[in-house]
């Protein structure tokens, strides 16, 4: 089905961060290099792109995690995997490679998604299928007792006692080593205090009463239980969080590292999985980043008029990956994270010149700028209409904003947009704005609710997340989008635009 027919019907998910997800499994520098680069000149932890060549099952894993958490659309690993980025590593000829084998990755894990024997019923779409979850992932709970402990945890929430409230502020939102924990998550008929879904890793924080012995027989078959199923659990007192939490965490931190990340097929939820509709996707898109270099600004502050990279340089750049992607089989193309819009044009020239000059039928285009602060600007200082007006030319399938913001913070720009576009609309914002140390507070929870509220004012097309957000972010997102229908294409009428 066309991605077009399939965006008049309902808003599409998109992906969120592979930085994020990349940062869990830890890699060392000999992960990056693998084999083929363990003697390479320079030092490579940190180019994730090249994961794609040297780790496939990594990234692979990834893309399958957005898929099962319902995205339509997956992003390839492909940020910086062109000449001009890559020279910082000295792998300029390894760009039309990476592109190839990245595309390549995200289409076999979308077949592998699809295929039959990746669903519980056979290959049918299973989005409708409100009970899914008691069948697959909760074979011990009916319905009726599901909603019971869904109201449970919500008051629970609210009475949590001191200890649980204290180890919660040293685990959540990826502050324990880059791992994620859900707090009060359902499991069958029972609920976890805490748990990572990435190494099923459960902790429960007990107060006094689970040492009496008939509560500590049933914490005893709990766990039983929760083994069979392949998590692991881990016990704490109330008075061990609160005398020692350094021992604590490093209890918690020891136990993450021992324990293998946990297969997709496996996670649990908290509500049903997000299977495909029959015919409609998911597409992948072959994603373009900014180039470390702007043509607009000039690294150096003395010489204002120099520029660090040419307009062809950036042209010719963009041209190879867009080979590289097109030649993986990739269903859209996305040129994204657009702080200096000269950059993106050159993105754009470049992809219309490779499907001029190889005749091959042409993909569509999507494009998000990336407004940096408060003053509704782009890096380079366009406002946001004049940067619509500067990419319009395209004909893209989807304009939009992500990262820089979280989504409290680009609610306006996002408003503003829709407002102008005569196109679709998408968004994937960050997980809110970084922390003291860098990192991202905001909960799926919390993501899910301001992207409900633009779908329901009737902003968007396509949303998801960018920096900070995972397969819970856009699991909650999936969900609470899923009844709201897509923003409507306005009438429009040719108009001169400078």
């Amino acid at each position: 089905m066309d991605i077009k027919t399939e965006l008049e019907k309902r808003i599409l998910i998109i992906d969120g961060a592979m930085g994020t997800m990349i940062q869990r499994y830890k890699l060392a520098e000999e992960d990056y290099r693998g084999e083929r680069f363990k003697d390479w000149p320079s030092d490579l932890k940190g180019n994730n792109d090249l994961l794609s060549l040297t780790q496939p099952h990594i990234v692979k894993e990834i893309h399958k995690l957005y898929l099962d958490a319902g995205a339509d659309i997956i992003e390839t690993n492909t940020f910086n995997s062109q000449k001009v980025s890559l020279a910082d590593y000295g792998m300029q000829a390894l760009a039309y490679e990476m592109n190839l084998a990245a595309a390549e990755i995200a289409k076999e894990a979308v077949r592998e998604f699809k295929a039959p024997s990746n669903s519980p019923n056979g290959g049918k779409p299973n989005r409708t299928n409100q009970t899914a979850e008691h069948s697959e992932f909760y074979a011990d709970a009916d319905p009726s007792t599901y909603k019971v402990l869904k109201e449970f945890v919500s008051h629970h929430r609210k009475q949590s006692t001191e200890a649980e409230n204290i180890l919660w502020n040293f685990i959540r939102g990826d502050k324990l080593n880059g791992y994620s924990f859900r707090r009060q998550h359902i499991i069958g008929n029972f609920i976890a205090d805490f748990i990572c879904l990435a190494k099923k890793l459960i902790i429960e924080v007990d107060g006094l009463h689970h040492q009496l012995p008939d509560n500590k027989l049933n914490d005893d078959d709990r766990t039983l239980w929760l083994n069979s199923k392949g998590y692991t659990v881990i016990r704490f007192t109330n008075n061990e969080v609160l005398s020692d939490t350094e021992n604590t965490l490093l209890k918690i931190e020891q136990k993450l590292d021992t324990l293998p990340f946990a297969d997709k097929k496996n996670f649990s939820r908290d509500f049903p999985p997000l299977g495909e509709q029959k015919g409609a996707g998911p597409w992948v898109a072959g994603a373009f980043g900014p180039l470390n270099k702007t043509l607009s600004l000039s690294p150096d502050v003395n010489n204002p008029g120099f520029r660090a990279l040419t307009f062809d340089d950036a042209v010719d750049a963009y041209y190879e990956q867009t080979k590289g992607l097109v030649d993986g089989g990739v269903d859209l193309l996305l040129v994204e994270t657009i702080f200096d819009t000269l950059n993106a044009k050159a993105a754009i020239f470049a992809i219309k010149k490779y499907f001029r000059d190889t005749k091959k039928s042409t993909l569509p285009i999507m494009i998000s700028g990336t407004i940096t602060d408060a003053s509704g600007r782009t890096l380079s200082g366009q406002t946001l209409e004049a940067f619509y007006t500067s990419v319009m030319h395209a004909k893209p399938l989807s304009i939009g904003l992500n990262c820089a913001l979280g989504a409290k913070e680009m609610r306006p720009h996002i408003e503003e947009l829709s407002q102008l576009a005569s196109c679709y609309v998408s968004a994937y914002p960050n997980a809110g704005l970084p922390n003291a140390m860098g990192e991202y507070d905001e909960q799926p929870e919390d993501t899910a609710h301001f992207l409900e509220d633009w779908a329901k004012e009737g902003f968007v097309n396509i949303v998801g997340g960018c920096c900070g957000t995972t397969p819970d972010h856009i699991q909650h997102i999936a969900k609470q989008v899923k009844k709201i229908s897509p923003r409507k294409l306005p009438e429009t009428t040719k108009e001169l635009a400078i």
